[in-house]
């Protein structure tokens, strides 16, 4: 299990628990990718904020993060 987390300076939220399924890598086989979908809704994370991420249990993984810095035009 990955659990996702908001940091706001002073609080850490869980947001979202992502399952992840028993696959053993190999040069056959990739490792695990998955795209985390917010119940069809936009994340936005507030200025100052941050998003933590945790196993379940003390495996390791590499968590990737794709964003992008709206700013419209006044």
């Amino acid at each position: 299990m990955i659990r996702l987390f908001i940091y706001n300076g002073t609080t850490t939220r869980l947001i979202k628990e992502v399952p992840i399924p028993a696959i053993t890598k190999s040069g056959i086989f990739p490792s695990f990718m998955n795209k985390v979908d917010f119940d069809g809704k936009d994340f936005s994370l507030q200025a100052g904020y941050s998003l933590k991420v945790s196993t379940e249990i003390g495996e390791s993984f590499n968590v990737i993060v794709e964003g992008l810095d709206w700013a419209y035009p006044g």
